[in-house]
């Protein structure tokens, strides 16, 4: 008989369109591979673009965007909520959300990035009224990524002061979500056993990034591609820019030397990218661009450097899928699968990656290999159906657990949705 399909509550900062950072590409994933098994309604700041594009390429899910402005600088600055979740959740922001939760019967409420969790504190009488289950969609190992941001950043002084104070709120955050949230996903194994030592974590699922690795491009350099190297990232945030002026800098000499031709793809402050063209002439600054598929055509090797936040990391699947070899720092490739790695050029520091990188240019045979192992590996370990599937089971293992646990929940919260009895907690895949 086949299963009713689950009434999921999506909560997120913004909608994720356009798809121009990692986090909004996980997301559309995992939209994407619960369609046809969940009722989707999403709830997060938007405008009137990014909702054409939402119900353009994602008609399945009931969009509604909260039309309004991030709460002003000042204000999120001196507020109890990290920065980000203070910014995101303005008045009209806190009462859609509201609205929603006691308006509407849903199984499960997903608190998509740490962001949201102002959730669990400002309308906890809300959830508890609406009884549904809770799931905390996990990016990253948030308080080390701050700590580690605090430890590495070497501007104003003033800067690193609220850069530490909001590190602390991150981490009090962080361990909130973690510890009452009935289940919490996680992005690779290492986010996983971290966060799940550290914290009492009801539930825990890997639910690795879900994409489309069926319509990756077959490796095709040659020696008319041009012997030049192309990055992929969103610079507006600290620990992105902290790690692209560390590589730049360290990596100069070498570049200089053997005249490197690196290209960035991706949105960067003017005041940066202005400072970086005049003092690294070997760099061209794309900027954002539309169709990131097609830019990063033409290329020989794509660079991963990511040192501080360094971990698994979407570009790596986005330079897979498009058919490139990578190469990375070491640190960069934190929770990255070894099949996968293993097919990449590896380095420590800096300067060592970009020599072997400039040395590999040459051999198109031996990138055009890397590409395509790297590829195989990818296809076996972020198979759509097994992700799916470990997500899907968890989510009804959590709603079927918490309706067990709450005996007085009313029927339209779920509690008959879902066979009865107490299935087993979801282990990690």
């Amino acid at each position: 008989m086949t299963k009713p399909a689950l009434k999921i509550l999506w909560l997120g900062r913004t909608l994720p369109f356009p798809p121009s950072s990692g986090d909004r590409a996980y997301t559309i994933g995992l939209l994407q591979s619960l369609l046809g098994e969940a009722d989707i309604t999403y709830v997060g700041m938007g405008d009137a673009h990014s909702k054409r594009e939402a119900d353009r390429v994602l008609p399945g899910v009931c969009w509604k965007p909260v039309f309004c402005d991030q709460r002003a600088l000042p204000a999120a600055l001196v507020s109890r909520r990290p920065l980000v979740s203070a910014q995101h959740s303005p008045p009209l922001v806190v009462a859609a959300v509201r609205a929603e939760l006691l308006q509407s019967p849903y199984d499960c409420v997903v608190l998509d990035h740490y962001g949201l969790g102002w959730v669990l504190e400002d309308l906890s009488d809300e959830l508890a009224a609406s009884r549904c289950a809770v799931v905390y969609v996990a990016h990253n190992h948030e308080a080390v990524l701050a700590a580690d941001t605090v430890e590495d950043f070497r501007g104003n002084p003033i800067k690193k002061l609220l850069l530490r104070w909001n590190a602390r709120k991150i981490a009090r955050t962080e361990t909130l979500l973690t510890r009452r949230a009935d289940l919490v996903t996680f992005i690779s194994e290492d986010d996983a056993r971290n966060l799940s030592e550290a914290n009492a974590v009801r539930a825990a699922v890997i639910v690795r990034p879900i994409v489309k690795l069926s319509a990756m491009r077959a490796p095709s350099i040659s020696k008319d591609t041009p012997r030049k190297l192309v990055m992929v990232g969103s610079f507006r945030w600290i620990p992105k820019q902290i790690n692209l002026c560390r590589f730049l800098s360290e990596a100069n000499a070498v570049a200089t030397e053997q005249n490197a031709r690196l290209d960035l793809i991706g949105d960067i402050p003017d005041a940066l990218r202005d400072r970086l063209v005049a003092q690294y002439p070997w760099v061209n600054f794309r900027g954002f661009v539309d169709d990131l598929d097609e830019a990063i055509n033409g290329y020989r090797l794509a660079l991963n450097v990511e040192k501080t936040g360094g971990g698994f990391k979407l570009k790596n699947l986005t330079y897979v899928a498009a058919g490139l070899p990578i190469a990375a720092l070491a640190s960069s490739l934190t929770g990255v699968p070894e099949p996968m790695k293993k097919h990449m050029i590896v380095r420590e520091k800096s300067a060592d990656l970009l020599n072997a990188a400039m040395q590999a240019l040459s051999d198109v045979d031996a990138l055009n290999s890397m590409a395509k192992s790297a590829a195989d590996a990818a296809a076996s370990l972020f198979d759509e159906c097994q992700n799916r599937d470990a997500l899907l089971k968890s989510l009804r293992t959590t709603v079927a657990d918490k309706a067990t646990r709450s005996p007085q929940s009313s029927p339209v919260a779920g509690q008959n949705r879902l066979a009865a009895g107490r299935p087993p907690l979801s282990q990690p895949i």
